[in-house]
């Protein structure tokens, strides 16, 4: 299963002041995980509320659930790089993208 994680999963990081400024509590990834997500979008106009902290705190906690983040990551030689899921002898290829948000956030 695929869906858009529309802003930071983190205790971390600061309010950079946006109109809505989204960020989720880390618990919240329990129930992420129950419902059977395998890829996250973090490609959106909510990835950078929080500054770049939050943003690569939700990487690694996405990470660490196998659940895998999509349209960002780290750097940008991992954030362009297609991510492919095989299941049951079918490749599906996922790319996210957003045309929003700080200069770091080009990764």
């Amino acid at each position: 299963a695929f869906a858009n994680l529309e802003g930071n999963l983190s205790d971390k990081g600061k309010d950079v002041g946006s109109h809505y400024s989204f960020r989720m509590e880390p618990k919240a990834l329990d129930a992420i995980v129950e419902i059977g997500i395998d890829a996250l979008s973090i490609a959106n106009n909510h990835a950078g509320d929080w500054g770049r902290e939050a943003f690569i705190d939700t990487i690694k906690r996405l990470e660490d659930k196998n659940i895998i983040p999509i349209g960002g990551n780290i750097n940008k030689e991992l954030a362009e790089k297609p991510k492919i899921i095989k299941k049951n002898g079918i490749k599906i290829g996922f790319l996210g993208f957003t045309d929003v948000g700080p200069n770091w956030l080009q990764a």
